[in-house]
């Protein structure tokens, strides 16, 4: 059980079963983060390293990004730009085609992605893409509202990047309701409407594979 208003211990898998011939991985306490981790699941896996978005804390309200080597089991920060909306705001990490990325949210369902070209390498960092304005259908839940109106309705983070598709187009899911394809570069936008696809939901990126797990 955790005391309250203390760091969660980080963990990691890797120590030997008790059982000699049953070589089963299991949970074995490393030490307490020097980072605050948000209480979520990471959803970047990148260069043997899972990473996460630290919370902002008393003396330090500009958010870091933390990175835990599986190999070394050790916390490692990965340095960001001191200026522009990386330095300041809040953001989701994701990985594509092996590069390490910062989605920025911005008003109105507006996101600023950045991508860092060299991992580890602070100058490397690049604003990749700029998503502009788009109400998806799903979200238009009463169509008599303006459009901000029903963006003031919608609290925290509104869009989450999935993928790019081999056609070069982003993939991006709005508040667990809506799929939404984006050109960026024609700048357009389509709804992705498949068949039976529930009203609530999230989305998740895999690659398909013939091999048993």
């Amino acid at each position: 059980m955790q005391t309250p208003g203390k760091r969660p211990p980080a963990h990691a898998v890797g120590s030997p079963s008790p059982h000699p011939r049953i070589a089963m991985p299991s949970w074995r306490t490393l030490r307490k983060a020097s980072y605050q981790i948000e209480r979520k699941q990471t959803e970047t896996f990148l260069h043997g390293r899972l990473h996460w978005v630290t919370g902002p804390r008393r003396y330090r309200l500009a958010r870091q990004i933390v990175s835990f080597d599986m190999t070394k089991e050790r916390f490692l920060e990965i340095p960001k730009p001191d200026r522009g909306s990386l330095a300041r705001g809040n953001y989701q990490l994701c990985a594509l085609r092996g590069c390490l990325l910062a989605v920025v949210n911005c008003n109105y369902g507006r996101m600023e992605i950045w991508a860092m070209k060299t991992y580890g390498v602070k100058e490397s960092w690049v604003k990749e893409y700029n998503v502009g304005e788009y109400m998806p259908k799903a979200l238009k839940q009463n169509e008599k509202l303006p459009i901000m109106k029903i963006w003031k309705n919608l609290s925290g983070r509104v869009g989450r990047v999935l993928c790019v598709t081999e056609g070069g187009e982003i993939l991006l899911e709005y508040k667990s309701r809506a799929l939404v394809g984006f050109d960026p570069k024609k700048g357009k936008f389509r709804d992705v409407v498949v068949k039976g696809m529930p009203t609530w939901f999230h989305a998740v990126v895999h690659v398909g594979s013939l091999c048993w797990i």
